[in-house]
């Protein structure tokens, strides 16, 4: 039942006085009130006249009879309205600290109406002073007439809602207040008779014992209800056997712990021991049955339950002896779900310890305010090489004296600062072993603080960082060298930053570089550096001034093995030639390395340290590459002294020199550029086509595009083109080459490329050429002049034909009739005739004409059949066997016909000459002509005749060298010139067996002049 709760304060209780009610009558401010009672057993005898003692108990019956709550109320409320006289009644109940109305009942002409506090609407009106007062002092309180003056007419109920009677009776129970009925009647004074109060008393008496009872009975049914739930909802095996073993009842989560079927529990069959070893985990099973008979519990104990089919099941069990029964009720909890946790767990356990040994990270936990370890994992005892066992765990102080000097101070401060704070601590510091030599920590601390927020304890964990951190120095101390080197621009400036660099990064304390002395056969020190906290001064004077000889001392070692070396504790060594001074000078471990160009040590690089180390296989395989890596670098800034060398003669070199990139953009030009077209470097920087202001406008388009093509094509180009000379303002002919520059992939890297002045040149070979060109004349005209016999028969041939058929086509026509067919074809002839003596003409004038040369596309075999056609009579009358070979489906060649017939004539002629005088074997001259690969034509010319002579050989070709009495030694040096204009080759060798082979070759891709 929810209830209205009213603003009165309960806490404040007084004891119950030996009167039943306070006797308002008697208060000073009350003076004309009479008295209700002066004693209880006098107002029992005066009540008692009038008292119904029928009614008193039939209402006492019906409300002690009652043990629902609601129902209670109820008929409380009715019975004091009724027999009470009152128009309105309420019952209140204390709530904590608050009181809360129940029920209310209003009378409503003969009827009572009883609400419960849930259906009462607003705020409900009271006198709060009169309900303080009873809670207060547990005594009721009776106003006859609450109109008239009294302690209670202040409060602001009682005036305003016109109030007459009033009765509030405590309902108390063994001295506690278990609630307030509080009667009103507004009609008028005296409501409350004594005997009514009786009654009304009697009915109060009652009500707070039922009440009472109501809430043990419902709090009972509560926990029966609890315990049912607890049964039905299977969370627990809950069971009731007799002490003979009998089990009597039990739930599904129980009979499905042991495995047996509700059947198996109904039929009786299921005994205790039927899943009970005999022997239990601290006795026999009938050491506990005699336990329980004492009237003793079994606690919770774990236990093996035997289940039906045989099996084991793992239980925590308990049980105790029902009261006045010999029953016992037991609880079992199925425990293999926690079995295979506590499995899992102690697996994981061992993962954990696995793993932590495999990672090298230990745990531990520190109790700061006794400065000792309460925990330490056998991983920190293998980090830290101790044999700690756990109940002779280190201390504090004895971890903290075993940290590196360097780190002690600020290790201990962040642990101070820590446990003062109270917060996270992570921590990176050296830890000297017993062998003195280190190993890099990490930690890590958390506090771990009780409900106060005092600090009770740190736990963490600790990880052997060693081998990370000098896989860390080792790539560190690689990065920072290659840095250097390549910002260094010599040997000199990087190695001191070296030797520090590698000092920091890997913790020594003295680095030294010796050169290699190659006249005087030793090491010598050329660089040493020292970290500023080490004081070995004397170590440092006689390592600047020892000397090594190969083999000898750590440096002689290393020059002589090529190969690094180290040693953990010089002291311990007594090939190292300093070990006095450095032990006194507390040094320890050393280390060395050669500087390597190939198989060649250059020099050697070695360090020492306060600490004692062990060799590290993969730092010296670092060290290796590093001393490989300044052996090139050695080799590198040799190469760049070189190279700037080069850039010097570049550009001190008397033509104009440059580069450009692959795109085509500007790299390098020469100051000879610069100074000749009066250009500036950062105009040409700016400008990528600098260099087309500087073209005479006539050639800049084809200049263009000849220089983007060799640079697209990655061809390169050669060009001739006018460049303006700043000097004079005059355009020079320029010859412009460039070629690629490619890697050994084949990729083009720069274009380079010179410019040279050949305007003089251009000058000198336009008046060769014109020289050249009248000499050619002159040699065709000479030739002309050896074949006119062959010429004049030539033309004889078809002049005496033309006669022929011009007598003919006459006498065709003085017949009768006039045969004029036979004469048509006979004009027809004259014609051809007269065309082919033309064509004999024009060949001639044509090889006699003085005309600049022009080039056409030709088919090399009709220009070889068109000269034969002019030589055929002189190979007649000199009995010479003409055989011709040529080539089918030859590509055209772009030639002068003149001057390509002018070469082909001359090694005829030439030919003709050398086999006049054969007079023993035959007269035989072979023309070839064939394709020679995709790129040129070639012909050849042999002859049968006297062949070469070796002395005459190598000046075949030069001008003015003859061997013919009447010659002037200029046919075969033009016919070379004429062919090496066009591209091509001219070249003699010996003819097998007799005789002499000429044969010139012409490109088919001869570009357009």
């Amino acid at each position: 039942m929810s209830t209205t709760a009213l603003d009165v304060d309960s806490r404040e209780r007084a004891p119950p006085s030996e009167q039943g009610v306070l006797d308002l009558a008697r208060d000073p401010h009350l003076g004309q009130e009479k008295p209700i009672a002066t004693s209880t057993n006098t107002l029992v005898a005066a009540a008692a006249e009038q008292l119904d003692l029928e009614t008193a108990l039939k209402v006492s019956e019906e409300i002690s009879g009652e043990m629902v709550r609601e129902r209670l109320i109820d008929k409380v409320l009715r019975a004091a309205i009724e027999h009470g006289g009152a128009q309105r009644g309420l019952l209140i109940v204390p709530r904590g600290d608050e009181l809360r109305i129940e029920a209310e009942a209003i009378t409503a002409g003969v009827e009572v109406a009883v609400y419960p506090g849930e259906s009462i609407v607003g705020a409900t009106a009271l006198p709060e002073s009169v309900l303080r007062s009873v809670v207060h002092t547990q005594q009721a309180v009776l106003l006859d007439d609450a109109a008239a003056p009294n302690a209670f007419s202040a409060d602001p109920y009682i005036a305003p809602n016109a109030i007459r009677s009033i009765l509030c009776l405590p309902l108390l129970n063994r001295g506690k207040l278990i609630g307030l009925l509080y009667l009103e009647n507004n009609l008028a004074a005296n409501a409350f008779a004594p005997a009514r109060i009786t009654v009304l008393k009697l009915l109060a008496s009652q009500a707070a014992t039922s009440l009472e009872n109501t809430h043990l009975y419902r709090e009972l049914t509560e926990c029966e209800a609890k315990f049912r739930r607890l049964v039905d909802s299977n969370i627990v095996g809950i069971s009731i056997w007799d002490l003979d073993g009998r089990v009597l009842e039990a739930n599904e989560a129980f009979l499905r712990i042991v495995g047996y079927e509700r059947d198996d529990l109904l039929s009786g069959r299921l005994r205790w021991t039927d899943f009970a070893p005999s022997q239990a985990p601290d006795g026999d099973r009938q050491e506990l049955i005699t336990l329980l008979q004492s009237g003793d519990s079994l606690p919770p104990f774990e236990w093996e339950f035997i289940r039906k089919d045989g099996s084991r099941v793992p239980v925590v069990t308990g049980a105790a002896l029902v009261e006045g029964r010999s029953q016992v009720i037991g609880f079992v909890l199925d425990l293999t779900e926690r079995k295979r946790v506590e499995e899992a767990l102690r697996q994981s356990e061992a993962y954990l310890a696995e793993s932590q040994r495999l990672t090298h990270t230990g745990s531990w936990a520190l109790a700061p305010a006794i400065g000792k370890l309460t925990y330490w994992s056998d991983e920190m005892s293998r980090i830290y090489e101790r044999d700690d066992r756990p109940n002779s765990l280190p201390t504090y102080d004895e971890m903290t004296r075993h940290v590196h000097p360097e780190d002690s101070e600020r290790t201990n401060e962040a642990v101070r600062n820590a446990f003062r704070d109270k917060a996270e601590m992570v921590l990176d510091f050296r830890h000297v072993m017993a062998d003195g030599t280190v190993k890099y920590i990490h930690t890590i601390g958390h506090p771990v603080l009780d409900k106060t927020g005092a600090l009770l304890e740190f736990v963490g964990t600790v990880v052997d960082v060693t081998e990370r951190r000098r896989a860390e120095q080792r790539l560190l101390v690689q990065y920072l060298v290659t840095r250097i080197l390549a910002d260094a621009a010599t040997v000199a400036e990087a190695m001191p930053k070296i030797l520090q660099a590698m000092c920091e990064c890997l913790g020594w304390d003295l680095g030294a570089v010796w050169r290699v002395d190659p006249k005087a056969g030793v090491l010598r020190c050329a660089e040493l550096w020292r970290t500023p906290s080490v004081e070995a001064a004397q170590f440092e004077v006689v390592t600047r001034r020892r000397t090594f000889r190969s083999g000898n001392g750590l440096p002689g070692r290393v020059w002589a093995t090529g190969a690094p070396a180290h040693i953990p504790d010089v002291g311990h060594d007594m090939a190292f030639r300093r070990a006095n001074i450095a032990a006194r000078q507390v040094l320890h471990a050393a280390i060395a390395f050669p500087i390597l160009l190939g198989r060649e040590v250059l020099g050697v690089i070695g360090f020492i340290s306060r600490d004692v180390s062990q060799p590290d296989q993969e730092l010296l395989v670092v060290l290796a590459n590093i001393g490989s890596q300044i052996g090139q670098f050695t080799k590198r800034t040799a190469a760049v002294d070189e190279l700037q060398l080069r850039v010097s003669m570049l550009q001190n070199i008397p033509v104009a020199a440059w580069s450009v990139m692959p795109d085509g953009t500007p790299d390098i030009v020469n100051q000879l550029w610069y100074e000749y077209t009066g250009q500036t470097p950062e105009y040409v920087n700016s400008h990528p086509e600098a260099w087309m202001a500087t073209l005479h406008p006539e050639d800049r388009e084809r200049a263009s595009r000849s220089y983007w093509d060799g640079i697209r094509s990655g061809r390169g180009f050669t060009m001739e083109a006018r460049f303006l000379r700043a000097r004079d303002g005059a355009y020079r002919w320029h010859l412009n080459r460039a070629v690629p520059v490619r890697n050994a992939e084949g990729n083009i890297l720069r274009f380079v490329g010179t410019s040279t002045d050949v305007h003089d040149w251009r000058q000198a070979q336009e008046a060769l050429r014109n020289t050249q060109s009248e000499f050619a004349h002159m040699t065709r005209v000479m030739t002309m002049g050896e074949l006119t016999a062959s010429i004049a028969h030539e033309v004889n041939q078809p002049l005496g034909a033309i006669v022929t058929s011009a007598a003919a086509g006459a006498r065709w026509l003085a017949t009768k009739p006039p045969q004029m067919d036979k004469a048509r074809r006979a004009l027809e002839r004259i014609a051809n005739d007269g065309k082919r003596a033309a064509e004999v003409i024009r060949r001639i004038r044509a090889l006699m004409k003085r005309q600049a040369p022009r080039k056409e596309w030709l088919d090399i075999n009709e220009t070889i059949l068109e000269v034969i056609a002019l030589a055929q009579y002189q190979l007649r009358r000199s009995e010479i066997l003409l055989e011709t070979q040529l080539g089918h489906d030859l590509p055209l060649v772009r030639c002068d016909r003149v001057q390509l017939q002018q070469v082909l004539l001359n090694l005829i002629i030439n030919a003709i000459e050398a086999m006049s005088g054969i007079k023993e074997r035959l007269r035989e001259l072979t023309i070839v002509s064939a394709s020679d690969g995709l790129d040129s034509v070639s012909v050849e010319v042999r002859d049968s005749g006297t062949g070469l002579d070796p002395e005459h050989a190598p000046h075949l070709f030069e001008a003015f060298y003859t061997t013919k009495a009447e010659g002037l030694g200029i046919g075969l040096s033009i016919s070379r010139s004429i062919v090496e204009a066009h591209g091509g080759r001219l070249s003699a060798a010996a003819n097998a067996p007799h005789g002499t082979v000429f044969s010139f070759s012409l490109p088919v891709n001869e570009p357009a002049p």
